[in-house]
């Protein structure tokens, strides 16, 4: 009998809505190739093909029949096909002085991408900006907000649209595992009011199941809303893949500053300055490059802890 895996044939549902996990179902594809080929490092003889079809030794592992040999982690040195030592690779022994100037050479290019980095957020800072026309509605633990609803009184919104809904890996009780993997790098959320800015995700699944899932992971301090205005992912781009849309509010007035969705950019984002650094008032102080007018305070009005900014921020006020 011949065995075929699925996961090499047809993709999982999930993929015709997020291509994050089309990309990440091509992966596993090429990595079960791989281990079937023999190609990845330490699978000893893990190909068998008949007419063209594929017998997976993960596969056959995976049934409990005899004599599959299961694939050995990344990096282990094959001896034998019973015997294995595990060599892991690790980066180049070398003495004090040759690593010195490696940590050199490395601080240098470190400055250089850093000086790029903050002329991006004093670019993002000077980005125009597009009034939202539309009228668009969530569902929250209090009930139905509109768009500048989810500004919490605030200026300034961060709204991540995270893949959680039917036909998504997980449904229905759980969401997209890329998208879940940033919001467990979401920084402490009191930084971020501080300045003036609030940060929030939306999906389609309902309020129940978001409360269910933000509770088996830890987010509930993390404002978390049902999509009801279904156009809402087409207008703001983030109908097949996930992203990062900024908004600033000006009384009733709601405008779009910035949108990011670049994967490699999304990836540096997670610590509380790069959050900040997307917004157009950033961080406010006086030592960053903003236009002439844009709302700072000195240095010594940020240096403390979260829990201790009493005072409003400058934006609040301008």
């Amino acid at each position: 009998m011949l065995i075929v895996d699925a996961r090499w044939c047809v993709p999982p549902r999930h993929t015709r809505n997020c291509r994050y996990a089309r990309t990440t179902w091509r992966l596993k594809q090429h990595r079960l190739r791989a281990q079937n080929d023999g190609h990845r490092p330490g699978v000893m003889g893990a190909s068998k093909r008949r007419s063209g079809v594929a017998y997976p030794v993960a596969a056959r592992a995976h049934r409990g029949q005899s004599g599959a040999q299961r694939p050995r982690p990344f990096g282990a040195a094959t001896v034998g096909v019973d015997d294995a030592v595990m060599t892991p690779a690790r980066p180049p022994v070398v003495g004090q002085t040759e690593w010195d100037a490696a940590l050199t050479a490395m601080t240098e290019r470190e400055e250089t991408v850093a000086a790029a980095m903050h002329d991006l957020a004093a670019a993002r800072k000077r980005m125009p900006m597009v009034r939202v026309e539309r009228d668009y509605h969530f569902e929250g633990p209090d009930g139905r907000r509109s768009l500048a609803e989810l500004f919490d009184g605030r200026r300034q919104l961060i709204l991540y649209r995270f893949f959680f809904e039917e036909g998504v890996d997980g449904w229905p009780d759980a969401g997209c595992p890329g998208c879940s993997s940033f919001a467990d790098g979401i920084p402490d959320l009191g930084l971020l009011h501080a300045r003036d800015i609030t940060f929030a995700m939306a999906s389609p699944a309902p309020r129940e199941n978001l409360r269910r899932y933000g509770e088996r992971m830890g987010w509930t301090d993390v404002p978390w809303y049902t999509i009801c205005t279904e156009r809402f992912s087409a207008d703001f781009g983030v109908d097949e893949w996930f992203g990062l849309n900024v908004f600033l509010r000006d009384g009733d007035d709601v405008y779009r500053t910035y949108f990011l969705q670049h994967g490699e950019m999304v990836q540096s984002i997670g610590s509380v300055w790069s959050m900040i650094s997307l917004t157009p008032y950033g961080a406010q102080s006086e030592d960053e490059d903003a236009p002439e007018g844009w709302p700072q305070a000195p240095f010594s009005f940020w240096f403390r802890r979260h829990d201790e900014f009493d005072d409003p921020p400058p934006s609040a006020s301008a």
